[in-house]
């Protein structure tokens, strides 16, 4: 039985499981170390002086198995290692922000802006205490964003426009996604 503090994890890189503790300083572990030393390919590509971001979803139907947490201390390894990295915290309680010091309830602008009102993603990045990290915050109104989507036309499209605009600029993108089935 494992304890409390650590999580069975799945490398989709390079096919094995890991142990990862997800308390305290021993969960900044280097994703891209360890695929490094696993023979793993590398996680980004680059052609010519554009690097093109690598999308990966945090994803669990489930609350409370660490989505968030997995979010916060892969994008915070990945940017420590000095790859540029954003994290998109699509979960209303906006934890992912705010794990980072980026408090959503207190921004203009958030990812229900550039969901709904079309606000460009650019002018809601924020900055973090790590060089190579960015976030894009979320707020509680983003509880309501499937409902009022309804009867937007190219609404399943809405995050990946947003991400297109912004995939250039960084190696990776991780996105902290909510608890559901929709």
């Amino acid at each position: 039985q494992r304890a409390p503090s650590e999580c069975s994890t799945w490398n989709i890189v390079s096919k094995v499981p890991l142990r990862v503790n997800l308390l305290g300083d021993a969960a900044f572990f280097s994703c891209l170390s360890l695929t490094r030393k696993l023979g793993a390919p590398p996680l980004s590509t680059s052609q010519g002086d554009v690097t093109m971001g690598r999308v990966l979803a945090i994803a669990n139907q489930k609350g409370g198995v660490g989505k968030t947490t997995t979010a916060i201390n892969l994008s915070a390894s990945l940017a420590a290692d000095e790859s540029k990295t954003l994290l998109i915290d699509m979960d209303p309680q906006g934890n992912a922000g705010s794990g980072l010091g980026v408090i959503g309830r207190e921004l203009e602008h958030t990812v229900y802006d550039m969901l709904l009102e079309g606000t460009a993603p650019k002018s809601i990045l924020q900055k973090t205490e790590l060089k190579f990290l960015e976030v894009l915050p979320s707020n509680p109104d983003l509880a309501g964003a499937e409902v009022e989507l309804v009867s937007v036309k190219r609404r399943e499209f809405r995050l990946a426009d947003a991400i297109a605009q912004l995939k250039d600029k960084y190696e990776h993108i991780i996105i902290d996604c909510p608890p559901a089935l929709g």
